[in-house]
C-alpha cells in the first residue's frame, strides 16, 4: 500500500483531502531535493572534458529517462520517471526534451502509477491527453481494482472490477481536474484556484495548432529568496526541468530550478510563455496496484 494513504498510526485514510495534503507534501519535498542538487544540462560539446557537477548533472537528468527504478550512486539519488529504456543514453543539451520527465520523476516518488508515468508524461501532448482522459497514449483506456486492493484502500471499497478510467474516478468521486486556458485569459475565468503540485502546461500564440502547449511545468509557491522576482498577481510560481531556471545559488542556467509563468490575460513580456493547461490528477492514480490496460 502507498505509505501516504496512512495515517499517522499506520491505518488507512479514508479522507481524500488528507491523503491529497500527503501526496503534495510528498512531491513538493521530492522538487525541493532535487532543485538542491543543483541540476544542470551539460554541453554536449564538452562530453569528453566534463566537470564532476556536469557529469553528476547528466546522470541525472538520463534517470528521468531511462532508469528502471531510483538508485544510489556513491551516496545520489538519481530518481526514475519515465522508464524509457530504449532511448540512447543522454549526452548532453538537446538529446532529448526532458521538461515533463523531470516532474514526472518527482511525481513517481509519490507513488504516481508506472504505467502513467511511462505512457503520459513525457511531453505536453501527453499531458494534455491524461488530463482529458484522451484514449490517445492507451489501446484500451480501462483500469481493474483487484478485491484485495478493493479491500487495502477504504476509498475503493465496493468498486471492484474492470473500468474506463474516468468512470471509476467519477464512481469514486475524485476526478482529475484540467483547465483549458488561453492568451486571453484571467483569474474570474478559472473554474477552481491552481495548487501547488498542479501541472502547469506553458506555451504561445505562435505554436499552431499545439494549444496545449510546448513545455511541461508543476506550481509551486517559490521559495521566499525567489518571491520578489514575481512581478504581479498574473503570475505563478513554478517548478521546471530543461529550461532556462533559478538554481539554488541564485543564478539562472539551464536545468532543474525554480520560475514563473503568467497567466495570458496578465501583461508578460511577448517572448515569455503562458499557461495553456493546468492538470490535477487523481489521487486514484497514485495507487500502484491498480492494473491498466496495456
Amino acid at each position: 500500500m502507498n505509505s501516504l494513504f496512512k495515517a499517522s498510526d499506520g491505518q488507512p485514510l479514508d479522507s481524500p483531502d488528507a491523503i491529497r495534503k500527503n501526496i503534495v507534501r510528498k512531491i513538493l519535498k521530492t522538487a525541493e531535493e532535487e532543485f538542491r542538487k543543483d541540476i544542470i544540462d551539460p554541453k554536449r560539446s564538452k562530453a569528453s572534458k566534463r566537470s564532476p557537477h556536469e557529469e553528476n548533472s547528466r546522470q541525472y537528468i538520463d534517470g528521468y529517462i531511462r532508469a528502471k527504478e531510483t538508485i544510489l550512486v556513491n551516496g545520489r539519488t538519481i530518481r526514475h520517471a519515465l522508464r524509457w529504456s530504449w532511448e540512447p543514453e543522454y549526452i548532453g543539451d538537446g538529446d532529448f526534451k526532458w521538461c515533463g520527465a523531470a516532474v514526472a520523476a518527482v511525481y513517481a516518488s509519490a507513488g504516481f502509477h508506472p504505467r502513467l508515468c511511462f505512457k503520459n508524461t513525457a511531453s505536453t501532448d501527453r499531458w494534455d491527453a491524461y488530463g482529458r482522459y484522451s484514449y490517445s497514449f492507451f489501446k484500451r483506456n480501462k483500469v481493474t481494482v483487484t478485491p484485495k486492493v478493493a479491500a487495502t484502500y477504504p476509498i475503493l471499497t465496493g468498486q471492484e472490477g474492470t473500468w474506463e478510467i474516468k468512470e471509476l474516478h467519477e464512481a469514486c468521486g475524485l476526478p482529475r481536474l484540467y483547465i483549458r486556458l488561453s492568451s486571453d485569459s484571467l483569474f474570474s475565468e478559472l473554474p477552481w484556484d491552481p495548487a501547488p503540485g498542479d501541472v502547469i502546461l506553458v506555451g504561445s500564440d505562435g505554436e499552431g495548432k499545439r494549444t496545449w502547449g510546448s513545455h511541461v511545468t508543476m506550481m509551486v509557491d517559490l521559495p521566499r529568496d525567489r518571491q520578489h522576482h514575481l512581478p504581479h498577481r498574473g503570475y505563478y510560481g513554478t517548478y521546471e526541468g530543461n529550461a532556462n531556471v533559478w538554481g539554488p545559488r541564485g543564478n539562472r542556467r539551464e536545468g532543474v530550478g525554480y520560475y514563473m509563468r503568467p497567466l495570458g490575460g496578465y501583461e508578460h513580456p511577448s517572448h515569455q510563455l503562458s499557461l495553456r493547461r493546468v492538470i490535477r490528477p487523481s489521487i486514484l492514480d497514485f495507487i500502484p496496484e491498480l492494473e491498466y490496460s496495456k
